[in-house]
């Protein structure tokens, strides 16, 4: 067996150059004098011990049986293959000591710890493998618990304290797969926020009449798919700090399907066998190639009709969803089919805006597109969205297109804060007055003091409320001074007033959190207390409360 032959010509390498080393010690000792011959006694002892134990871990993995010299010799592919992982390649290494400790044995007992300890091999393969497929299909989750229970019994069955090695070894895979199972998480929903618009373009085309279903097997989504996810697990590696493996998994494959074959008692070594597989896959890959060939021919003729095809199939889709829409609103047809292109890409969004608006003028597809984004990519409905923006256009100069542009950084932010963008526009939209009261700027500020607000539970309008009875001078002022005398220190409400005539929602939502102070202050107050500090900050004592939280 070759990779056999290796292992054993390493370790007779070893010996012989000790064995060299040695002799010429030995000559050139007669020759010195003094602390010298006492340090070259020491180094001679020394290479003595080595060509020991190189000699010893020969005869071990001769006497083992061929199953755990075949686990032998992957685990010492494997070190090779993942020596980033210093606490892996360390258990791999003690692994290779105990198989030949136990893999010679016939006793039963030695038998099941000879089995238990080749898993350990399997693991660090399959834990490569997932390395190599984070984030995609083929990755796969392994729960070594039962194996470390199995481990621990065995120990105490045996009394052997250096089966707690291979504890430890276990517990370190287990650790590492935990890691990796975080990180595929993390890989496949990155993963499936970048693929659900090119997943809905699919949809999109399969609903063409006629040729739909054809055209959207033509898009080759699952090619997108592997080539995105490998894309991101790479990323993720990279931030985790998990480095690519050195060896290919094929290549421990190979060794794997050799041992399984039963080809080594026929005599066929595994350079042999390795060779006998590449020419399967170049007959195979021949065979692919001579098939593309006859049916490239095929392609290039139906080419042009299929693009055709698509062209006609989404005119007729423009013209279907024109006719609908004039007759749903009564506008012309005329009218109708100058939108036809965002009437067919987003029917919903251009009826939302013309709703918004009271007319179609100035509603172009590429807003259709944009309010498409939204919805597909945040879940943000077309009519929270044409919403905000007609509220948007009241106090700025800029483009409908800029706006919805804004609104995607928004949604993006809120995002980024842990909260749903869909929740904060819809807040927002059940506000319109409010919105419409204290918007400036577009509204951006508006926005991110409603990612706030959500952020600690509360609705928009919780703020602006308290904002517009900070208005009210006489009640508030009253408030002011019945919660100051109530608190002990004085309550200033005139910065969060002028905040709030401002409209700068934001900096008046931070200068309510500096106001009603800290947990721990919170905590120390009384009922009356608590319900005079919400009162002179118009909100309710369980808003309060959130707010402090």
């Amino acid at each position: 067996m070759a990779q056999s032959t290796e292992y054993e010509l390493k370790h007779k390498r070893e010996i012989l150059k000790a064995t060299k080393e040695i002799k010429a010690l030995e000559e050139t000792l007669s020759k010195l004098r003094g602390k010298a011959v006492t340090d070259a006694q020491k180094e001679i002892g020394a290479l003595k011990e080595k060509r020991k134990g190189a000699r010893e871990l020969i005869k071990g993995y001769q006497a083992v049986t061929e199953e755990y010299r075949d686990q032998i010799d992957l685990g010492r592919v494997m070190m090779k293959s993942l020596r980033a992982e210093t606490d892996l390649v360390k258990g791999l290494k003690h692994n290779h000591q105990m198989l030949l400790k136990y893999g010679k044995s016939k006793a039963k007992l030695h038998v099941k710890v000879a089995k238990a300890l080749s898993l350990e091999v399997d693991n660090t393969a399959n834990i490569q493998a997932n390395i190599e497929n984070l984030g995609t299909a083929e990755y796969q989750n392994l729960d070594l618990t039962k194996q470390i229970l199995h481990m621990k019994k065995l120990q105490a069955q045996t009394g052997d304290d250096a089966l707690q090695a291979s504890i430890t070894s276990l517990e370190v895979q287990q650790n590492l797969n935990e890691r990796l199972k975080k990180m595929h998480d993390i890989s496949s929903a990155t993963a499936e926020q970048f693929l659900k618009p090119v997943k809905y373009m699919q949809d999109l085309v399969g609903k063409i009449p006629l040729v739909g279903g054809a055209l959207s097997k033509m898009i080759p989504i699952d090619k997108w798919e592997d080539d995105i996810k490998n894309k991101v697990g790479e990323s993720v590696k990279k931030a985790f700090n998990i480095k690519e493996p050195e060896v290919p998994l094929d290549e421990h494959q190979a060794l794997l399907d050799y041992r399984k074959s039963g080809v080594a008692f026929q005599g066929v070594t595994l350079k042999k066998f390795k060779e006998q597989k590449q020419t399967q896959a170049d007959i195979t890959a021949e065979s692919n190639e001579s098939a593309k060939g006859m049916k490239k021919g095929q392609l290039a003729m139906i080419g042009l009709s299929a693009i055709a095809a698509v062209v006609v199939a989404a005119l007729v889709k423009m013209v279907a969803a024109s006719f609908k829409f004039a007759n749903e609103t009564g506008l012309s047809y005329k009218q109708t089919l100058k939108l036809g292109g965002a009437l067919a890409i987003n029917a919903e969004g251009v009826k939302a805006i013309a709703e918004e608006f009271g007319n179609i003028n100035g509603i172009t597809t590429m807003m259709a597109v944009d309010m498409k984004i939204l919805n597909k990519q945040y879940g943000i409905s077309a009519s929270a969205s044409a919403k905000i923006l007609k509220l948007q256009t009241a106090t700025s100069g800029q483009s409908n297109r800029q706006l919805l542009a804004q609104q995607k950084q928004v949604a993006q932010m809120a995002r980024l804060e842990g909260v749903s963008p869909a929740a904060v526009f819809e807040s927002m939209a059940a506000n319109s007055e409010d919105f419409a009261k204290f918007t400036k700027d577009s509204g951006k500020n508006l926005m991110k003091m409603a990612i706030q607000a959500k952020k600690v539970g509360l609705e928009m309008s919780t703020i602006t409320g308290a904002m517009e009875k900070s208005l009210d001078l006489e009640s508030s002022i009253n408030a002011q001074f019945e919660a100051s005398v109530l608190l002990g220190r004085q309550i200033n409400l005139d910065k969060f007033r002028q905040l709030s005539l401002a409209g700068d929602a934001l900096g008046a939502q931070k200068e309510i959190v500096r106001l009603v102070g800290s947990e721990q202050e919170w905590n120390n107050m009384n009922l009356i207390q608590r319900k005079a500090l919400a009162d002179a900050v118009g909100m309710q004592v369980s808003e309060v409360s959130k707010v402090v939280g």
